[in-house]
């Protein structure tokens, strides 16, 4: 009568609120493969920063999918950055190259 449940479902009933949140950032960030350059880790970014928030707030420990989401949202931006100015200025030698009759 009122026999409280083992350890392992209290725990399980426990459950880190970022769980959700740092899953959707790492599937967001990885999504860069499927053609979402910007979108994706944009999204992985924001999400991934509420994932790690929210796990630390409740008492848990940093958000492991949220903090990779994070970083590799970070990474795959700046990535696309320097190869949006690469093609830039690759563009702007051509031109100014055909300009001048090189």
């Amino acid at each position: 009568t009122g026999a409280q449940p083992p350890q392992s479902y209290r725990a399980r009933a426990e459950e880190d609120p970022g769980k959700v949140l740092g899953i959707i950032s790492l599937v967001a960030t990885l999504s860069t493969f499927l053609g979402f350059n910007f979108l994706g880790p944009i999204v992985g970014i924001i999400t991934g920063h509420m994932a790690r928030k929210n796990s630390r707030s409740a008492g848990f420990g940093d958000n492991e999918m949220g903090k990779w989401g994070f970083i590799l949202g970070i990474v795959f931006i700046s990535v696309a950055v320097l190869g949006g100015l690469l093609g830039l200025s690759i563009a702007g030698f051509a031109g100014l190259a055909g300009l001048l009759g090189a």
